[in-house]
């Protein structure tokens, strides 16, 4: 009978050793979601943000050939060009 009871005992010890583990193992799994979503939530901020940077890119890029169709002498400026060039950065605005 006391054998039993030392079986018995040990059983729990073991059990008990057990469930810490699963509970540990569960914390650390909900602390890996948590920073799972953080991680996605950030990843899209930065694609917003590199969308952002190509449209500001490209104003820019509009912008620039703007300057050097004004820059270029009125005798030699293509006025079709530089409205056009004037329409489509109003347009993206």
């Amino acid at each position: 009978m006391l054998s039993v009871m030392r079986s018995a005992g040990r059983l729990r010890e073991r059990l008990d050793a057990l469930q810490n583990r699963d509970d540990e193992q569960m914390r650390r799994m909900d602390k890996m979601t948590k920073q799972l979503d953080r991680l996605a939530a950030r990843i899209e901020e930065l694609e917003e943000e590199i969308q952002e940077e190509r449209a500001l890119g490209m104003r820019v890029a509009q912008l620039s050939d703007i300057v050097q169709e004004l820059l270029i002498p009125v005798a030699d400026r293509d006025e079709k060009r530089l409205k056009e060039l004037l329409g489509t950065y109003a347009d993206s605005l």
